[in-house]
């Protein structure tokens, strides 16, 4: 099969943050503290909230992918930064 023909490799793309039932997400290389004051500012709770809330990372097709399940999907798409410890979950900091 040739490279054009074959599907899409799932990438992580972005960090991202449901929060109260809205995804939250801004362009590489954002991380999630970026997110985290945007939706502070946006929604007006308090930083803890926020904080605590569902962070992880979108792929290149906008599914929203825990840390531990974007780590996954990181290694298999070969995007670690070389030196990223060996933890089950993933950091933006691993990968940009």
């Amino acid at each position: 099969m040739s490279d054009a023909l074959k599907p899409r490799e799932r990438r992580v793309v972005a960090a991202a943050i449901w929060h109260k039932g809205v995804l939250y997400t801004l362009p590489a290389p954002a991380r999630h503290h970026h997110i985290i004051d945007h939706i502070w500012i946006l929604s007006g709770d308090d930083f803890e909230t926020v904080f605590t809330t569902g962070q992880g990372f979108v792929d290149q097709e906008g599914e929203f992918m825990d840390r531990r399940i974007a780590r996954i999907v990181a290694e298999d798409a070969e995007q670690l930064k070389p030196g990223v410890p060996g933890r089950s979950y993933l950091m933006s900091e691993d990968v940009w």
